[in-house]
């Protein structure tokens, strides 16, 4: 059974060196699976310093 994951906005963040699926999730309080939802991605290789990637902001 999948989660439903529902979102009215997305922010953008700009990736820093030392950022990690992990730490940006738990830093803006959102799952590592909807980080890779927003951004389309399935790992975290996406992730790089200066690199910008969007948030989920909860409805």
């Amino acid at each position: 059974m999948s989660e439903k994951i529902e979102y009215s906005k997305l922010a953008r963040y700009t990736v820093q060196k030392g950022d990690s699926e992990f730490s940006v999730a738990e830093h803006f309080n959102v799952s590592v699976g909807a980080l890779r939802l927003v951004n389309s991605r399935s790992a975290g290789n996406y992730l790089k310093p200066g690199r910008k990637i969007y948030l989920p902001v909860e409805k």
